[in-house]
């Protein structure tokens, strides 16, 4: 298997608006080989962001039966009362189906593409091209340049209808399929087709993240028009290559993506049924689709070899987890990416995420299937589901373990990113391992740990040290027996050795302790278990704020730390050190928090002694971003000056790419790697700088914004209600009769806020809303951090309330901002509810 190549681009600065810039800036092709910005083979492990921009009937619905985007889109203004609230819905679904979470768990998952599936009529309404659909390209743009990933733009449904399928929209087929209901290939579709995909690289000519334009998806040409197919590609190139001569073209075989025959131009009759004998664009890679037995597309490559040409494989799928494995495996061998469908659905499996229906939605589904009365009254609810349930990290999902391990990207340690220490690193986290399992464990926080250990197992992770010192370890572990140790070794040598207790149980939990010397700088993290027979949940490294000596390692075999003794420094035992990070441990990290107030309760059980004064008080590093090896997390920005109507004028802060932390407890088998930071409840609240316990900093430890006001303005008790004028620092608001009105795009409200529940709370964030003409946002920020992405329904003139539920929100002082990406409605208050329940 070739080594997997990761992301690579040039620095923003090399950048230009104009179409000569240099193409070592993008993707490229030679041979039958694919190279990143640096000339290094890259390997395309990718996922469909399907059910996204097109809606499938399957994966609305939860049947099988043949229901187009516009079929479903016609049932749902039937049933919410008009095109316009249908409007609503759809646009609210692609604001939060595909979110910065979303692509950072993707990421996060080892995926390094995405391919976006898209309908025309995102380009094209009212017989004109439009730009409606850049909004949405936009987005997902620079979130996969905040995480390091690249997109393949698809035109799944073309002009005419290129396939009798119903994701290709076409509303003339039905459950039969007849080919005579494809009509790309009569009149002006093509050329419109061309038209628009030239439209779409004018925008996107220098834009790095992006990778490709995948022309048509699986083309079914009416019978004895086969053809036809190559000719067309040609003119929908030639159209792209006016003016963008940077990116590649891919293109797909005939028959849903499955016959490459037909645009085989070395085949001497393909070459007179086209009049094609010669490769027709030099940044060309050819692309197949397939759903069935493994055994039926090897071999497929074949024709792609002779041509001289990259192949890979852009979607397969929906058969069971050792078939898939099996595609994937033989992509992985043969082929120069793979792109599974699909990365999450509605109702259905086979994805790495199902979203279940709630309450209304089986209504209006009821409804759509059976007639009756239109359902009008659910269209808030069915807003507030499009708003909330189908974003990624939503309580409701169901994980696929199976699913993921066959579609499992291959990334090694030398390609994998580095955790930054201080910081925790979640033990199924690793890049490297031998003998591991993982399961889901019942600890605080929920996830996984890895288990199953037999003797002389191990895990290994990158770590990026920030400074040169000693730090100290932590391990939650879990056991029913007294003889476990984890040989810890930093690049080949042992620098500690842990002894794990009897914790009675392989879910009842401990931590335990001790002190590691680390140097600074990119290192392996190798944590050995010479003994196993125990569960590990994650491990820590935290700063101490002076020298302690390393804990002298126990038992034989393990090698001298190369890292000389500190002297003339007191030992301290596990328990005066666990006393110590009571009054020390940062708030602001909810799982540590957590284990915080923990120990309190049980240290009133314990007879400890006081640590000598000469032991620094520890302090706990909160985990951010980690340095990858390879693969940095920032792309840099298109040269493109283009600016569509209606758009967030801003994207949320770029949050760490590899982060520690857990997936949804009700995963049955969860993933080998941390959630990403859009996931609020996964990572510690960031302030500038962060306070510390006591919970009761003086206002001038947080930031203030620019404004004086905030830096003495009384802090507001949450749980409760806010009223929108009691800010202390806005941009651009007016307060009209009580309530903040004319809002304008990138408009806030910030707000200092005492949140006043114990420990680190999930709440639900209401807003009362008015918008009379636009459709807004809200974005929800806690002390910088974005924790809360809230689409703004048109409410035709009327007060409505909207909810979002947000994880991770510490106790004590912070400093909320409440921004409006989009403007154009009136916010008469917020309101913080402890738990998941609506306000009262």
């Amino acid at each position: 298997l070739r080594s997997l190549a990761t992301l690579s681009f040039l620095s923003l600065s090399s950048l230009s608006s104009s179409s000569s810039v240099v193409e070592a800036q993008y993707v490229s092709v030679s041979g039958t080989k694919i190279l990143d910005p640096n000339g290094d083979e890259l390997y395309f492990s990718g996922i469909n962001l399907g059910n996204w921009l097109v809606w499938e009937g399957y994966l609305m619905m939860g049947d099988f039966n043949y229901r187009t985007h516009t079929g479903f889109f016609n049932s749902i203004s039937q049933a919410f009362g008009g095109d316009d609230k249908a409007a609503e819905f759809e646009y609210t679904w692609r604001l939060n189906y595909v979110d910065e979470k979303a692509i950072s768990d993707l990421k996060n998952l080892g995926f390094n593409s995405v391919r976006v599936p898209f309908n025309f009529k995102l380009f094209y309404q009212n017989g004109m091209i439009v730009n409606n659909g850049f909004e949405f390209f936009d987005r997902v743009i620079e979130f996969c340049r905040m995480h390091g990933m690249y997109v393949l733009l698809d035109m799944h449904g073309a002009p005419g209808y290129q396939n009798p399928g119903d994701h290709a929209d076409n509303v003339d087929s039905n459950a039969n399929q007849p080919r005579d209901t494809v009509k790309f290939w009569d009149g002006d579709n093509v050329s419109l087709a061309a038209s628009i995909w030239r439209h779409i690289a004018n925008y996107y000519k220098n834009e790095p993240v992006v990778w490709g334009y995948d022309l048509i998806n699986e083309p079914v040409p009416q019978s004895g028009r086969e053809y036809e197919l190559l000719q067309s590609y040609i003119t929908m190139a030639n159209a792209i290559r006016e003016v963008d001569n940077n990116h590649i073209i891919v293109a797909e075989g005939s028959w849903w993506g499955s016959d490459l025959t037909k645009i085989d131009w070395m085949d001497s009759f393909t070459a007179q049924q086209t009049g094609v004998s010669a490769q027709w664009d030099d940044k060309l890679v050819y692309q197949i689709h397939h759903y069935g037995p493994a055994s039926g597309t090897y071999g497929r490559e074949e024709i792609t070899q002779k041509l001289g040409i990259p192949i890979f494989i852009g979607e397969y799928g929906e058969t069971d987890e050792t078939n898939l494995l099996a595609i994937t495996d033989w992509a992985k061998s043969t082929l120069v990416g793979y792109f599974p469908w699909s990365f999450k659905k509605m109702s259905h499996d086979k994805c790495l995420w199902t979203i279940p229906p709630d309450t209304a939605y089986n209504q209006v589904k009821s409804f759509i299937n059976n007639g009756g009365t239109p359902p009008t009254h659910l269209y808030e609810d069915m807003i507030r589901f499009a708003t909330i349930n189908i974003k990624n990290g939503h309580s409701s999902h169901s994980w696929h373990q199976g699913f993921y391990n066959s579609i499992k990207p291959t990334i090694t340690c030398a390609e994998s990113s580095a955790f930054v220490i201080p910081g925790l690193v979640q033990a199924e986290d690793y890049c490297d391992q031998y003998g591991t399992q993982i399961e889901s464990t019942t600890d605080t926080g929920g996830g996984s740990n890895i288990g199953f250990l037999d003797p002389n197992d191990f895990t290994e992770y990158n770590i990026n040290v920030s400074e040169a010192r000693t730090y100290a370890l932590e391990a939650r572990v879990a056991s029913q027996y007294n003889s476990g140790q984890i040989d810890v070794q930093i690049d080949g040598a042992s620098v500690g050795l842990m002894n794990v207790p009897n914790t009675n149980g392989w879910q009842s939990w401990t931590t335990i302790s001790t002190l590691v010397a680390l140097p600074e700088g990119v290192h392996s993290f190798k944590l050995v278990y010479p003994n196993g027979n125990f569960n590990l949940n994650w491990v820590s490294l935290s700063t101490l704020l002076g020298g302690v000596p390393t804990n002298s390692p126990t038992g034989s075999g393990p090698t001298p730390s190369p890292f000389p003794p500190l002297t003339n420094a007191p030992t301290i035992t596990p328990t005066e050190y666990m006393t110590s990070q009571l009054d020390s441990c940062l708030a602001t990290n909810a799982e540590l928090q957590a284990r915080i107030e923990e120990l309190e309760g049980r240290l009133a059980e314990c007879e400890i002694t006081s640590a000598p004064s000469a032991v620094p008080t520890p302090t706990m590093g909160n985990p951010s971003t980690p340095t990858p090896s390879k693969n940095p997390t920032s792309l840099p920005t298109k040269g493109a000056s283009y600016s569509p109507t209606v758009r967030p004028s801003s994207f949320p802060s770029k949050m760490p790419s590899k982060m520690p932390s857990k997936m949804p407890s009700n995963a049955p088998s969860m993933i080998p790697t941390p959630l990403p930071a859009s996931d609020p409840s996964a990572f510690p609240t960031i302030s500038s700088p962060s306070p510390t316990l006591p919970l009761s900093p003086p206002p001038t430890q947080f930031p203030t914004s620019g404004s004086p006001d905030c830096a003495v303005a009384a802090y507001l008790p949450i749980p409760g209600k806010i009223e929108a004028e009691s800010y202390c620092s806005m941009q651009g608001i007016i307060v009209s009769s009580g309530v903040v009105t004319q809002i304008s795009n990138g408009d806030y409200l910030e707000f200092n806020i005492n949140f006043t529940s114990s420990g680190s709370s999930a709440y639900t964030f209401a807003a009362r809303v008015n918008s009379s003409t636009y459709s807004g946002q809200i974005n929800l920020q806690v002390d910088g951090v974005s924790k809360l992405w809230l689409s703004v329904p048109h409410t035709n003139g009327s007060w409505n309330t909207i909810y979002a539920n947000v994880h991770g929100l510490a106790s004590g002082l912070h400093r909320v901002r409440v921004t409006m990406p989009q403007g154009g409605f009136d916010v008469d208050w917020i309101h913080f509810n402890v738990g998941t329940n609506k306000p009262p």
